[in-house]
């Protein structure tokens, strides 16, 4: 059984937002388009923290050399995604 967590924090201070992440979480404001319509557009606030990232995928292989297939590929569909173990 796999075992995953993840982590988004957000802080509000002195006029500024500060967000964190970990894991699959994403932050995403949805900033409003027009005044006079509730239509919105997403404004993403932060990166990806997963092996799809390049550089999580080098931590990850430096971290545990000894194990090589600390990073896997597999195909979805048409596109190639990077997974851990």
């Amino acid at each position: 059984m796999a075992k995953h967590s993840c982590c988004l924090a957000g802080i509000l201070c002195n006029g500024m937002l500060y967000v964190a992440n970990a894991g699959d979480s994403r932050a995403v404001l949805g900033k409003q388009v027009d005044k006079t319509e509730k239509a919105f557009m997403p404004v993403r606030l932060s990166k990806d923290h997963n092996a799809n990232n390049e550089s999580v995928r080098e931590d990850l292989i430096a971290l545990v050399p000894s194990d090589p297939n600390i990073v896997g590929i597999y195909k979805d569909n048409k596109d190639y995604m990077y997974t851990q173990s």
